[in-house]
């Protein structure tokens, strides 16, 4: 029998409702930890009282929930921290009042402190250097005799952070407009390198996405061996027999019947979401559009910064932000996944195989994940654009494809199987 653990999680913001990437890890990784262990939860919000209103499931699923309202970063204080030498990643959350909450949290004492993603990492090492000096943090006078700093320290590393700003560098060097991006990529590179290296010496367990991450993380601390828990799908929500995966779609203009639906999921003001939509309106659909010039194309997500924006057009939709990105999913003739940077597992790759679509990705787009059989790859515009014609010509390819992803993300990717290799980080 699992002996039951106190452990503390840091998030970046609260797990629920799991609308991106970083709460949908967090909340099926605090479900299936909470199963078995008690679990206290210190997170951020931007709208505290709103956001812990929609947090309804959280507040029955853990035994202490904790929120700080977000800092808000102005231009200057960001200018300030990059002459101060310090990584733009690990300052987006500094706050006091986090700091404080943290010391009053480790009073009650926890067998571990679990920080989720590089912007709680600097927590991690405030909480090991009062563990090393052995200095009390203000109003838990008796941090030290509870155990309140965690015997154990856990970094569940989201990303690789040092590896994906060198990806940035490297693709901006190739284009001279992007020489000042590029630049800031390289500074943001080495310090990165330098606080996942100094953060890897002292936690006592870290967890990666992918092995491409567990390496890039290995290179930067040899003596490290991160447990690698991939990213999951929930396969019973993303299951394309549901009756809500078909209802209408807000486009720009409707789809008639046989025209072929090109999508794109993500949030849209990440930066390796903005180029891969960039890269596939003005690169890639201009061929295909050559030999189909009424296909469609769906850009899905929240937050769309300025440049996708400009990226709407009577062929293109630029929804924002949609209740259920499944309706579109599983209307796509095609789910497109054109990501030439970034790194860790992508999630929306794996809703995309749940919902049974013909996917075709980059290679980029697909690290981390074996989809053999069941995707379609293609690294230029000419092979992504052909690939997807082929796939938009022929029906029968499309649903083996589509009933092959289907059965990998339930053979492989499902959630259920896929975290319980967690439970050696609590053992």
């Amino acid at each position: 029998m699992t002996q039951r653990r106190r452990i503390l999680f840091l998030t970046p913001q609260l797990p629920y409702p799991p609308h991106q990437g970083t709460a949908i890890r967090n909340w099926h990784v605090v479900q299936h930890v909470a199963r078995q262990h008690e679990v206290d939860l210190l997170s951020f919000a931007t709208r505290p009282d709103t956001d812990l209103a929609a947090a309804g499931p959280l507040s029955g699923l853990v035994n202490r929930l904790t929120v700080v309202p977000a800092p808000r970063r102005t231009r200057l204080r960001r200018v300030a921290d990059l002459l101060r030498g310090r990584a733009d990643m690990t300052q987006r959350l500094a706050s006091r009042e986090f700091v404080e909450q943290l010391a009053a949290a480790l009073a009650h004492g926890y067998d571990i402190v679990q920080a989720e993603g590089i912007e709680m990492a600097p927590y991690l090492t405030l909480i090991h250097r009062w563990r090393s000096v052995k200095s009390q943090p203000r109003r838990t006078d008796d941090w030290t005799a509870t155990g309140g700093a965690g015997r154990r320290l856990v970094y569940d590393a989201h990303n690789a952070e040092a590896l994906l700003q060198q990806r940035n560098c490297l693709t901006d060097l190739r284009r001279p407009r992007r020489w000042v991006a590029a630049l800031y990529s390289l500074v943001q590179w080495r310090r990165l390198a330098q606080v996942e290296a100094h953060l890897l010496d002292r936690v006592d367990r870290v967890i990666a996405v992918s092995d491409a991450d567990a390496a890039a993380l290995r290179r930067l601390a040899p003596d490290v061996q991160p447990l690698v828990v991939p990213n999951g799908v929930d396969t019973t929500y993303y299951d394309p027999g549901l009756p809500e995966t078909h209802a209408p779609l807000s486009l720009s203009a409707p789809l008639e019947a046989g025209q072929p639906l090109l999508v794109f999921t993500g949030k849209l003001d990440y930066r390796p979401n903005i180029e891969a939509c960039t890269w596939l309106v003005h690169h890639v659909m201009p061929r295909l559009w050559a030999e189909h010039p009424t296909a469609h194309v769906a850009l899905v997500g929240r937050d769309p910064a300025p440049t996708v924006q400009a990226l709407a057009s009577p062929r293109v939709t630029v929804t924002g932000w949609v209740p259920d990105t499944r309706p579109y999913m599983a209307s796509a003739t095609v789910f497109v996944a054109p990501l030439r940077v970034g790194g860790g597992t992508r999630l929306k790759l794996l809703e995309a195989l749940a919902m049974g679509c013909p996917i075709v990705s980059t290679s980029q787009g697909a690290e981390g994940l074996d989809l053999s059989g069941a995707a379609r790859l293609a690294d230029d515009a000419d092979a992504f654009a052909h690939v997807a014609a082929q796939l938009i010509q022929d029906e029968a390819r499309r649903a083996a494809l589509g009933q092959a992803a289907r059965r990998l993300a339930l053979a492989r990717y499902d959630w259920r199987a896929i975290l319980p290799r967690l439970d050696a980080v609590y053992a």
